[in-house]
């Protein structure tokens, strides 16, 4: 079975997300037909995220912390959602990839 990483891709958009008190997702996706994958890396504090389309809370959802590093199939990247843990805003450095 090839993993998500293995598939032959381009990165061809590059985003940030400021990650605070309400849920954010990707807002710069490519052509849902087009896109591969995604990949993303948390800063600045800590995260929850969901991956199905519903909103996480401060204390409900999958964390994620500085340094960690989140991989998405175009269907999960689509219906990615996170916000801050606590009082801090995290930020989300997100690579979207398309089919070489």
């Amino acid at each position: 079975m090839t993993k998500l990483g293995d598939l032959p891709a381009i990165p061809v958009v590059y985003e940030e997300l400021v990650v605070g008190a309400a849920a954010v997702g990707f807002a710069s996706l490519p052509t849902v037909g087009q896109l591969v994958r995604s990949e993303a890396r948390v800063a600045n504090g800590p995260i929850n995220w969901r991956k199905d389309g519903t909103a996480p809370t401060a204390s409900v959802g999958m964390p994620a912390f500085d340094g960690d590093t989140l991989l998405f199939d175009r269907n999960e990247a689509s219906r990615f959602l996170a916000v801050r843990q606590g009082s801090t805003n995290g930020l989300i450095r997100a690579h979207h990839f398309v089919r070489a």
